[in-house]
């Protein structure tokens, strides 16, 4: 498996155990623990960029009903 294969294996993996694994496969002991911590830095930002939206979601909901109340007490 070459280079390559190996880095694109890394984008689906959400488990920290398999993430360590995956990343031991790679020659260079530097750039296995650069590539873990990018890839367990990526999967936090996900985390974090759900939670937002989710937040942002609510909100979005929350002014929608106040505007409709507000149209109805026109």
């Amino acid at each position: 498996m070459t280079l390559i294969e190996k880095l694109s294996n890394l984008g689906g993996i959400v488990d920290r155990d398999e993430m360590a694994k995956a990343c031991s496969e790679i020659p260079d002991e530097d750039l296995r623990l650069e590539f873990l911590t990018l890839a367990l830095t990526y999967d936090q930002n996900i985390k974090i960029n759900e939670e937002i939206f989710q937040k942002q979601s609510r909100e979005i909901e929350r002014l929608q009903k106040e505007i409709d109340e507000l149209k109805k007490a026109k």
